[in-house]
Parts: structure tokens; sequence; C-alpha cells
């Protein structure tokens, strides 16, 4: 099947930051020339045609980060072109909300569910495909739909996901290469996928339920107006406000929040859910600096959040205790 003329092709490169994150730079500006950056840990190939935008992640060991860095940078052609083919040959086969995994130790479908935050989470349609890693790169593909765009999205990724020899499962790779992605704005703007979930390892202990406790929640008062000059009051209730301490997005620092609105005002809370969710981010920033809230979101996803944590979250939000009027895109302060 032969593919279309590309309308955009990029190449992106991830590298630490100086808080100790990593973050994409786009090196399409390089292509030809010698590698600007120090200490790649990944490259990100980006092909966009009409039908299907193609990714084609590599996962850079230090002996090819070394290699590279005295080689001219180009776009990864051949592996983009792969997926692109493949995606189309799938078509038929990808429903909405599903992705297709395929890789040379077996293939497996998974359902896409999201939550209102945009984190994302596979579950699978049957058993997993489980495996023993082995010395060698893995290399996996994943298909999925976007009929917003109405386009496929394809990936190809290489890299070595654990130590040789440790039993895996091809969802889990899977997860752990959407969650890479999501550090990309690129391919967060094209699936709407803010973070993924990457399952537990088989071996690990299961996830404990946090106590009351050990969470971070406040019942927030809410006016709900219209967005009429002057603005006339709609309803009024609560939401209880509950930080989520089992997800968050390291790469751009943000925290995510669970929203649970009282009856009297459910029925319309989704029209104020984006507006809720700024203000609250909003307060956090007036008592955290970005750098300890990007810290606090590091944490989280890497199941370290203390006690000490807890409470200085607990302290932030303490600002909206007295409650807010809200329209739809404005928002004021009870005292």
């Amino acid at each position: 099947m032969k593919t279309k003329r590309p309308r955009k092709e990029a190449l992106f490169i991830q590298v630490p930051s100086p808080d100790g994150a990593v973050e994409f730079h786009d090196a399409t500006a390089y292509i030809g020339r010698v590698m600007p950056f120090k200490n790649p840990k990944s490259t990100c190939g980006m092909r966009v045609t009409g039908e299907v935008v193609a990714f084609s992640l590599l996962h850079l060991t230090k002996k090819t980060a070394t290699s590279m860095a005295t080689k001219e940078l180009l776009i990864p052609r051949g592996p983009l072109t792969r997926v692109e083919k493949r995606a189309l040959e799938l078509a038929s086969e990808i429903g909405e909300d599903e992705v297709l995994i395929e890789s040379e130790l077996g293939n497996q479908k998974c359902r896409i569910t999201r939550d209102a935050n945009g984190v994302v989470e596979l579950e699978p349609t049957g058993d997993d495909v489980t495996f023993e890693l082995p010395r060698e790169a893995v290399k996996i593909s994943i298909y999925m739909r976007n009929n917003v765009l109405g386009r496929l999205v394809s990936i190809g990724f290489i890299g070595h996901p654990g130590r040789p020899g440790s039993p895996e499962n091809l969802r889990r790779v899977a997860s752990m290469t959407l969650f890479a992605l999501t550090q990309l704005s690129h391919f967060r703007v094209i699936t709407g996928m803010v973070s993924v979930v990457v399952p537990q390892p088989a071996r690990s202990l299961p996830a404990q339920v946090r106590k009351s406790e050990d969470k971070v929640q406040l019942e927030i008062p809410l006016w709900l107006f219209d967005e009429s000059a002057p603005p006339v009051l709609r309803t009024s209730g609560s939401v209880y406000l509950e930080v989520d301490l089992d997800k968050a997005n390291p790469n751009t620092g943000k925290l995510l929040y669970q929203f649970t609105p009282s009856k009297e005002i459910a029925e319309i809370f989704e029209e104020y859910r984006v507006i809720l969710d700024a203000t609250v981010t909003e307060v956090l920033r007036t008592k955290l600096e970005d750098s300890e809230i990007n810290s606090i979101a590091i944490e989280i996803v890497l199941g370290e959040v203390d006690s000490g944590t807890v409470g200085r979250l607990r302290d932030a939000v303490t600002g909206l205790a007295g409650g807010l009027d809200l329209t739809p895109r404005l928002r004021q302060f009870h005292s």
C-alpha cells in the first residue's frame, strides 16, 4: 500500500531539564546537522498525512546517545512509513476508544478509558500478553483512532523498558510508551492524553487504598451564574475536591483533581469544570512555587508522596474554603 506525501515531518529530542525532569525540544531545524543537545534521552519522529499521524519513539542507551552525538540528525522515515502503512492495513480493525498493540512477542487489544482530567488507562479485552524481557531492545507498535481529527494514530517504539530477564506484559510496555509520549506537547494535543496510568509490575505489591487522613480533600461552596450582564444566579451547592495523589503530569507540573458535585449543581457542573480546575491551580500557585508543584507531581508519579507533602497541599487548598462565584469563564472568591 503506497503512502501519501507527508504534510508535515518533525523530529524531537528529549533531554533532562535543570529541575531533573525531562522535556522534548523541537530539533527539526537541525536536520542534516550534528546533534545540538547534550545527554539526549530519546528521540521522536513525527509524520502527518491526510489519513495518519505517525510517531517513532526511540529510547537511547548511553552507547547510542554517544554515537548519535557525532552524526547528522535525520527524520526516521523508515520506521514512520512502516507504522503508517500498517495503520492503514489495520484501519477496519481499530474501533473507537481501542488500542491495537503489535510486537514480535505477541499482539493485544485494549480499551481506552479516560477520566475528566484526560488521564488514560489501557484496559485489556482479554488476557495480558506476558513475556520475559530480552537482552535486545523491545520493539512494539501501537495503533488507535482519533475521530475528531478523522485520522489514525500510529506509534513505533524501540527501547529497553526494564532489566533483561524480568517478567513483563505488553499492556504495561504500551502504557509506558504512551506515558513517555504525553511529555511531547504535539502528542498531547493530537490525542487528548494528558497522562497515562502505567500498571504495576507483576511482582510488585498491589496499590494501597489511601486512608482519609492521607488524602487532600475539601468541600467548596459554589454559586453558579450564567454569562449575562449582570450575571444571573442559576443554582448553588458545593463540590467535593480531592487532589489526585496517584496520578499527575510531571512534564507540565500540573496536579490533577477529582470533583464530586452535590446534587443541586450536578446537572450543569460540567459547564464550570474548566474554570474551577484553573482556579484550584491558581490557588495552589499562590502558596507553592512552580518548582515545588513540579516536584510534588514527580513524587506522585513515583508513588513517594509523604505526610509532609499532604500537609502542604492541604494548607494550600484552604484558600478555597470560603467558596466561589463562577460563570463558565470567570470566578470570584468569597472571603
